[in-house]
Formats: C-alpha cells, structure tokens, sequence
C-alpha cells in the first residue's frame, strides 16, 4: 500500500462497483417486526442486528443478497439503506474460515 492510501481506494471502489451491479437479490415485503427479528410475505424471519442504522417497519421492502446455497444472507437493503452487505467473495471467504470475520459469525 502507498502512504497516501491509494490502494484502499481503489480496493474500495471496486467493492462499490460490485455492489451496484450486484443482481443476485430478491425484494420481498416486510409484514411483521419483532424486537430482534423481521417477518417476510413469504414467511422468511430474518434476525435484525442492532448494530443497523436501520429500524426495519411493516410494508418496507428488504432486499435480500442471498449467500452460497441460498441459506446465509451476504446483504440486506431496507427501503434501499444498506444494513449490511458482503460481496460474494467476501461471503465464500466467511463460510470457509479464511476471513478474521468467520469468527464473528461462528456462533
């Protein structure tokens, strides 16, 4: 890395460019909110971090990134706010133990 920091941007840039075009995501209405967790149309019950910006309300979208398989979430958008996102990469990372992360989210 350079000292002005010029490797992190662009690693960053490239991070935001992936997410724009990230299409791998499904939008489903909110329909229930608990303190520590939301309800979707389909039935789906996602775990809310209070680390979020984000309150999540009955009749927001959630758009939803979906990890490997389909079973681990890698992204979520309410209402377009980001409460967190991963890219693919970064979630294969996590999933295989490679990333200092994967303790985070070993529980």
């Amino acid at each position: 890395m350079t000292n002005d920091g010029s490797k992190v941007r662009v690693i960053d840039l490239q991070r935001n460019e992936e997410k724009e075009s990230d299409s791998e995501f499904v939008e489903k209405i909110i329909t229930d909110v608990a303190d520590d967790y939301f309800v979707t149309e389909d039935g789906s019950c996602i775990p809310i971090d209070e680390e979020w910006d984000i309150k999540p309300e009955i009749g927001n979208v959630a758009r939803i990134f979906y990890g490997v398989g389909g079973w681990s979430i890698r992204g979520l958008f309410i209402n377009g706010e980001e409460c967190f996102y991963r890219t693919k990469q970064e979630q294969l990372e996590i999933e295989s133990g490679k990333s200092p992360l994967s303790l985070k989210y070993k529980k």
